[in-house]
C-alpha cells in the first residue's frame, strides 16, 4: 500500500469492522430479546459509517479508480486505451508537423495526467534520434547534463534540482539546433494519480523501481544507460563519418520538464487523495509544488474535494506576489512560463 494510502486504507478498515460489529449487535440483540430501543440505537450508529465509508469509496472510484481502469490490462480496457493514446499522439504529431508553434505545454489533470505521461512515453521514440546532418556537432549541454543528473541522482539538492531544470530547457535547444523536431518542452500534472504508481503501474514497490530501470517507465531524470543519457549514432557527411549522441528511448524527460501540482493531503486523509508529491517515485528532476486553497475561509483544501479545484480563481488572493503561500491559480500560471520569447530565440526556436 503506497504511503499516501496508507491512512485512508486504515480508515476504511475501521469503519468496515465497525458497521459489522453494530450489526452483529443488533443481531445479538435480537436473538437475547434486548430492548427494541437498544437494537435501534445501534442500527442507527450503524448508519454514520456507512454514510462516510459510501462517500469515501465512491470518490476512490471515480478518480483513482478511473486511473487504474486506464492502466488495467484487462480485455476491456486494452482498446479504449489504445484509442485514447492513439488520438494524442495522433494530434502531438500534427502539432509538430504544421510548424506553427515554437513550443508545446503538455497540462494534465487527474486521469489526465496519466494520459499524457502514457503519450510521451510512447511518442518520444519517434523522434529520439531524428537529427539534421551536419558536419560539425557540439554537445557539450547534454553532457553537462548528464553530468548535473548524476550528481542530483546522489545528491538530491534544491540547488542541483533548479540546475537539472536549466539544463533541460538549454538541451532543448541543443536538440533543436541540431535539427530535432520535438516541440515538448513541459509536463505539467495536477492531482496527478501516479502519485501512487507503485499501486497503478506496478504490484510492488519493487517490481515499479525494476520497470523504471529497465526503462520501461520515463524517469526524471532518465535512468542512464552505461552511464550515459545517450547512445552513438554514425552517419556519413560528404564521404565522412561523423558521430552524433542520440538520447536514449526512455530520455524523454532530459529535455522535458516536468512539474507536479498538488494539495497536500494532511495526515494522509485530509486533502487530496488523488494527488501527491512525485519526486521520490519519477526521480528528483520533477518539480514538486504542494499549493493552497482560501475558498471557503480554507477549509475547502481539507475535504477530497479539493481534487477539483486546481484551476478555480478563488483560489488566488488579490496580490499573488505578497501572499506567503503558492496559489493554486498562481501556481499554474508560472509553471506554463508563457514570457518565454526571450529563451525561445536563445534555444533557436
Amino acid at each position: 500500500m503506497p504511503r499516501q494510502l496508507k491512512a485512508l486504507w486504515l480508515t476504511l478498515w475501521f469503519l468496515i469492522i465497525a458497521i459489522a460489529a453494530l450489526m452483529s449487535s443488533s443481531y445479538w440483540g435480537k436473538l437475547l430479546s434486548l430492548e427494541k430501543q437498544t437494537i435501534a440505537h445501534n442500527h442507527l450508529l450503524s448508519l454514520l459509517p456507512s454514510a462516510v465509508l459510501l462517500v469515501i469509496s465512491t470518490f476512490i472510484l471515480n478518480y483513482i479508480g478511473d486511473a487504474a481502469r486506464y492502466l488495467n490490462p484487462s480485455p476491456s480496457n486494452i482498446e479504449m486505451r489504445r484509442r485514447t493514446r492513439a488520438e494524442g499522439i495522433r494530434l502531438l504529431r500534427q502539432l509538430h508537423d504544421c510548424k506553427r508553434y515554437d513550443r508545446i505545454i503538455l497540462v494534465g489533470h487527474s486521469l489526465g495526467t496519466v494520459i499524457a505521461y502514457d503519450i510521451l512515453k510512447n511518442l518520444w521514440p519517434e523522434y529520439n534520434t531524428r537529427h539534421a546532418e551536419l558536419k560539425e556537432i557540439d554537445q557539450k549541454t547534454l553532457h553537462h547534463l548528464e553530468e548535473i543528473g548524476k550528481a542530483l541522482q546522489a545528491n538530491p539538492t534544491a540547488d542541483l534540482a533548479e540546475e537539472f531544470r536549466k539544463q533541460q530547457i538549454a538541451l532543448w535547444g541543443e536538440l533543436r539546433e541540431l535539427g530535432n523536431p520535438w516541440l515538448v518542452t513541459d509536463l505539467i500534472t495536477m492531482g496527478c494519480p501516479l502519485a501512487h504508481a507503485e499501486l497503478l503501474l506496478a504490484r510492488s514497490k519493487k517490481e515499479l523501481c525494476d520497470r523504471q530501470t529497465e526503462r520501461e517507465l520515463p524517469t526524471c531524470p532518465p535512468v542512464p544507460d552505461e552511464g550515459m543519457y545517450s547512445y552513438r549514432l554514425t552517419y556519413v557527411v560528404e564521404e565522412e563519418k561523423r558521430t552524433i549522441f542520440a538520447l536514449h528511448h526512455a530520455a524523454v524527460f532530459a529535455c522535458t520538464r516536468w512539474t507536479n501540482l498538488f494539495f497536500p493531503a494532511g495526515l494522509g486523509f485530509f486533502g487530496d487523495l488523488v494527488g501527491g508529491p512525485l519526486s521520490a517515485i519519477f526521480g528528483f528532476g520533477v518539480r514538486d509544488i504542494p499549493v493552497d486553497s482560501s475558498e471557503l475561509g480554507g477549509w475547502l483544501k481539507h475535504f477530497p474535494v479539493i481534487h477539483t479545484h486546481y484551476w478555480n480563481r478563488n483560489t488566488v488572493p488579490p496580490d499573488p506576489k505578497a501572499a506567503p503561500k503558492v496559489w493554486a491559480l498562481e501556481a499554474l500560471r508560472r509553471a506554463l512560463d508563457l514570457e518565454s520569447r526571450k529563451w525561445l530565440r536563445e534555444s533557436g526556436g
